[in-house]
């Protein structure tokens, strides 16, 4: 796929996915600007998708050249029907968001198991909820360990 920073032209790039699909779409996008290889040297990106439901999946992806790679994690399909606005931010090195690229759009087929549920991910914030359950553990082993 390929996507420009410029969002001058229309881009009517489509995913197609399976409600309840898990880590099994990778997404290999060539970045341009103006039609011309964008350089991400130096620079990271993340997905950003808002789900059918109005809820959010923002995901670091990995950049190379002026490719980003990124596989769709479990809850960009979490609920089905079309996700019309998903794109890469890009960063510098201070995590700062200097552009972005064109909107592509995810179609999200109907499966027969529901049961995931949709919510918000947004991998910083669960990695930092993971790290707080993990020392709320060490915590209470500790004591434990006293009494």
């Amino acid at each position: 796929m390929k996507l420009d920073v410029n969002k001058t032209t229309a881009n009517n790039e489509l995913i197609r996915i399976r409600q309840g699909d898990k880590n099994s779409t990778k997404l290999e996008v060539e970045v341009l600007y103006d039609g011309q290889p964008y350089s991400l040297t130096g620079l990271s990106a993340t997905f950003n998708a808002t789900k059918p439901d109005g809820k959010v999946v923002v995901e670091n992806a990995t950049t190379s050249e002026n490719k980003i790679i990124y596989v769709l994690n479990s809850q960009v399909g979490a609920i089905s029907g079309t996700i019309s606005k998903a794109y890469f931010s890009i960063k510098n090195t201070s995590g700062v968001e200097i552009d972005s690229t064109s909107n592509f759009r995810i179609d999200v087929l109907a499966g027969t198991d529901v049961s995931a549920g949709s919510s918000d991910y947004v991998d910083i914030l669960e990695s930092t909820r993971l790290k707080a359950q993990n020392l709320l553990t060490q915590i209470d082993d500790s004591i434990a360990a006293v009494n």
